[in-house]
């Protein structure tokens, strides 16, 4: 590490200006650039930068452990960055939807429920303001064609953890991953950023 430190440091090492800092007291560029860096590799190292593990998720979904498979999944998208300033990264977004592709046999996806998203023009599941409810009628929609939610009676009813559970349970095409179904579109938004 001294030798990386050495070449960053030389990197920065630009004609020293004064920086005016909250305390109105001067430093050098090189200086401050330093402390950035070094603040910075410190948040990396206490936030885990270290590339996300797979090998789980590759082998619950090689045995077809759907549901366990799912709650991994989830688990890797919410372990990553997801705000406005550091969306999902697309290389997560694409190793997970691959590996969900190959062991499904193109059954289920990211990329799969996406298109079908794109089907129903991209909805979202935020406050339709016509009806006063959560979610539009193109998203209610969307949610019933990749069997999020089921008409029972009459009725909608979501599909629970424990259905997932249930041997006689039948996903249909574009089911899971469901970590997309509480993000209310923004993920699939995030594949077609990312051009997947």
């Amino acid at each position: 590490m001294p030798k990386l430190k050495k070449v960053l440091c030389e990197a920065f090492s630009v004609s020293p200006r004064p920086v005016k800092t909250p305390k109105n007291s001067n430093i050098s560029r090189r200086h401050f650039l330093n402390w950035l860096f070094w603040v910075g590799v410190g948040i990396a190292g206490m936030t885990g930068c270290s590339p996300p593990n797979y090998s789980r998720l590759e082998n619950l979904l090689q045995s077809q452990q759907w549901a366990e498979a799912d709650e991994e999944t989830w688990k890797l998208v919410n372990n990553s960055s997801k705000n406005i300033i550091n969306p999902l990264p697309c290389d997560l977004l694409k190793a997970i939807d691959q590996l969900w592709l190959n062991h499904s046999q193109g059954k289920f996806g990211i990329t799969v429920q996406t298109k079908i998203w794109q089907e129903f023009d991209r909805p979202t599941r935020l406050k339709d303001p016509a009806s006063m409810h959560w979610g539009n009628a193109k998203w209610k929609a969307f949610s019933k064609r990749v069997g999020w939610v089921e008409i029972v009676d009459g009725s909608r009813r979501s599909v629970t953890s424990n259905d997932l559970r249930d041997p006689s349970f039948s996903p249909p095409f574009g089911f899971f991953p469901t970590s997309g179904a509480f993000d209310g579109g923004a993920v699939f938004s995030r594949i077609e950023a990312c051009g997947l």
